[in-house]
């Protein structure tokens, strides 16, 4: 149970900022983009740090597997960032033109 609420703790708040800013639509304004991010993230962070105080209070004795599934899950968001921008879009190799 631990190990899923660490799971739980990477991508409650990583939905809730992709959803705000999800929310915003193709044509909204610099400022209201850049407020969205701001607002979201500081939620986002908020967030995660109340799921870490809760997860310490209830799985106390078994922290570690709840915090190295939470960074197992943070490391993949990067990894798969890395992948993506390596291959591009369309599956191309964006670098190397082909």
């Amino acid at each position: 149970m631990a190990a899923a609420f660490g799971g739980l703790t990477a991508i409650l708040p990583a939905l809730y900022f992709a959803l705000k800013v999800a929310g915003l639509g193709p044509v909204a304004e610099g400022r209201k983009v850049l407020s969205t991010f701001y607002r979201a993230e500081v939620v986002k962070l908020a967030l995660t740090a109340l799921l870490f105080v809760l997860g310490a209070k209830w799985f106390g004795a078994h922290f570690a597997p709840l915090m190295l599934t939470c960074v197992a899950c943070l490391a993949m968001n990067w990894l798969a960032l890395a992948v993506a921008a390596n291959k591009g879009l369309n599956g191309r190799n964006s670098r190397h033109g082909g």
